[in-house]
Parts: C-alpha cells; sequence; structure tokens
C-alpha cells in the first residue's frame, strides 16, 4: 500500500483522473483512455493488462525511490541484488519496459484535476554516460548512461531526475508531490498495523463515525470497534454478536477486515485515487451489493477516485443498486488481447447499467 503524502488542496476542488496515456510499459505498447468516472471498472481476461494498468498509474502517481521494489514484491519477484554492473539497471527497471527493450521510452501521463495531470518519459540518454565496471573483470568497464525521469506534476512544474550507477553505488531518485495513491494487489492482506494507525488517527480526530457506520450496515454482527495493545503492539478488536469477550478484526473474518481496511484508507487519504485488484476476493456473494455501496459511499464523501477489477460476473451483478443510482459515476473498461496487442473499450455507466441489467457478458 503507498505511504502518502499529505496535499493540501481547495475542498470545492474536485480531485479526479479524467485520461491516462500509457506507452511502452509492461505489456503496452500505446494506449489512451479517455472519460473515466469516480469508480472505474476494469475486466478482462487473464493476462490482458489489468494489473499492468494499475501498475502504470501507481508508479506515475508514487515515483517514489522504493516504488520500483514495492511493485517487484506484488509480482513475487526476487529480490535485485544492488550493484555496480550493468545488470543492476536491467534486474531493477527492465521489466517495466514493454518487451524488456530498455532502448525504448516508457511514457505515462494522467490529465484531471491540478494534482492529478502529471507525466513522465523514463529513458537512457546516452549523451550523458558514466564509466562503471561490468562484472567481475575489474579492468573491464562499460560506458552506461543513467536512467531519466522527466516531467510535470502539478499540470506545469516540471521534475527531471536521474538514476545513477556511480562510485559503487546506485542513486535512485526522489520525485516531488506524489500524489496520494494505494494499490491493493490481488491477494492483499490488511496490515494490522496500518489499520491500527488510520484508525486511531481517525478517532482522535473525531472523523472515525463514518466509517463505523458504513461497516454496520455491511457487517451489522460486528460491533464495538477499538484499538486493543497486546505484548506492546496495537490491534482493531471487535465483538461478534454482543460476544462478551472482543476479539482481533483479523480473527472474526478476511472480508471483514478486508473492507475496514479499505475504507479506513478511503477516509484517512481524502483526494486521493485507489486501486484494488480482484475485489471480490474474500468477499461472500452475498454481501457484494453493500460492499459496493459501502466503498462508493465513503469514496464520494471523501473524494477519492477508485478504479477495480474484477474476474466475478456475481459481483459485477452486484454493482446494479449503486449504479442504477449514480449512473454518470461509473465507467467499464474493457481490456481486450488480440494479435495485435491491447486495446480497451470504455462504457459509460448507463451502457454500463444496460448492459448488466440485459444480461450482456461485459467481460469479453
Amino acid at each position: 500500500m503507498a505511504k502518502c503524502a499529505i496535499i493540501a488542496v481547495p475542498d470545492e476542488e474536485i480531485h479526479m483522473i479524467k485520461s491516462i496515456r500509457i506507452e511502452n510499459f509492461r505489456c503496452y505498447e500505446k494506449i489512451h483512455l479517455t472519460g473515466l468516472q469516480r469508480v472505474n471498472i476494469v475486466v478482462g481476461e487473464n493476462a490482458s493488462g489489468k494489473t499492468a494498468l494499475f501498475e502504470a498509474m501507481f508508479f506515475l502517481g508514487g515515483l517514489s525511490n522504493e516504488i520500483y521494489m514495492r511493485l517487484k514484491g506484488h509480482r513475487l519477484m526476487p529480490e535485485v541484488r544492488i550493484g555496480t554492473t550493468i545488470r543492476t539497471f536491467q534486474d531493477l527497471f527492465g521489466d517495466y519496459f514493454r518487451d524488456f527493450d530498455m532502448n525504448r521510452p516508457i511514457y505515462l501521463e494522467t490529465k484531471g484535476s491540478t494534482a492529478e495531470t502529471r507525466n513522465v518519459r523514463i529513458y537512457f540518454d546516452k549523451s550523458d554516460v558514466a564509466e562503471i565496471p561490468t562484472g567481475e573483470i575489474v579492468d573491464s568497464v562499460a560506458t552506461v548512461p543513467p536512467l531519466h525521469f522527466k516531467g510535470k506534476y502539478d499540470s506545469t512544474k516540471t521534475f527531471h531526475e536521474k538514476a545513477v550507477l556511480q562510485n559503487d553505488k546506485l542513486t535512485l531518485p526522489s520525485f516531488p508531490s506524489p500524489v496520494k495513491a494505494a494499490f491493493f494487489p490481488s491477494g492483499t492482506k490488511i496490515q494490522p498495523k496500518e489499520a491500527t494507525d488510520q484508525f486511531s488517527e481517525l478517532e482522535s480526530n473525531g472523523q472515525l463515525e463514518e466509517v463505523l457506520k458504513v461497516m454496520s450496515e455491511v457487517y451489522p454482527f460486528v460491533s464495538d470497534l477499538s484499538v486493543k495493545t497486546t505484548g506492546g503492539k496495537g490491534m482493531i478488536w471487535a465483538r461478534v454478536n454482543n460476544s462478551k469477550k472482543k476479539q482481533p478484526i483479523t480473527l472474526i473474518s478476511e472480508g471483514v477486515n478486508k473492507l475496514l481496511g479499505l475504507l479506513l484508507y478511503i477516509k484517512s487519504y481524502p483526494y486521493s485515487h485507489v486501486l484494488i485488484d480482484e475485489i471480490e476476493n474474500g468477499f461472500y456473494y452475498k454481501t457484494l451489493p453493500k460492499i459496493w455501496s459501502a466503498l462508493y459511499t465513503l469514496a464520494t464523501k471523501s473524494n477519492v477516485q477508485l478504479f477495480v477489477s474484477t474476474h466475478s460476473d456475481e459481483c459485477l451483478q452486484a454493482l446494479l443498486p449503486t449504479i442504477k443510482k449514480h449512473q454518470k459515476d461509473f465507467c467499464l473498461l474493457n481490456i481486450n488481447r488480440n494479435k495485435d496487442g491491447y486495446s480497451i473499450t470504455e462504457t459509460q455507466g448507463e451502457y454500463f447499467e444496460a448492459a448488466l441489467k440485459g444480461g450482456v457478458e461485459v467481460r469479453s
């Protein structure tokens, strides 16, 4: 999950990404999405690029000097050993470039409100080289250009940073003004410490009530949530069916813990965007209509934009009660893989709802 800086913004400003452009990132050669809404549902078969889309957005939104490692961890990639060889660049950055071809620049761009309008071009500049050892042969050297990160943020401000191999170390760039963003990959386990910290902060600021209200509407059998410290570590505890003793929320249910974690993040970081891969994981199908309603309600109140993927038809059908009331806030993004690459079809809320009501298969 992203560690996000707080950005001061006017209360009346609606923060939202309206378009995305991706070039030479992961599986994508070039895609351009427009007409994005408050809630964007992403569907497509396995290996169609759903996760890569979220990674591109998180990559651009964070642009922190540890985000490369975090995304590798999400993909269960082996740990990168940092050295002074050419392979360091290849191991750390190579898989972000389409077909591992680091000679073709990556370009990522989002447009929307001020903070969400940003872009970055990632490329090697062969005119800007540094001499480094190539490996085991000490006397052998190669000229390896640093990796450049050049772009704009907050609509007009510019940055130009480099990842440089020099003096027996790799220097990774740091970036200004990251966008508040969180990426919950498929199978993410909500970490107790982060959830506990957010719970405590919201409670201290008198902002927890909305989260508890929404939670009780989805899971009425869970009540009296509070932080309890055991062995020097705090966790969120709750009662189940008015039981005499409380228990850690993680012992009650994976679905309960997941929803609480998502809601706490949304409430803790207004004016952000949240990326949730395979939302249905961990949730019982009968609770899905309430899950959608809960996420939409709190996201709207917190000015948070959602990007959510799913493989489940039950999950999509469960969206109908919410989308029926708020058609203009929804967009369906259907990713298709073919012999020529990848394409994404966008369907706005009213047509998305009509397709769901009519039993149209929207996942293909």
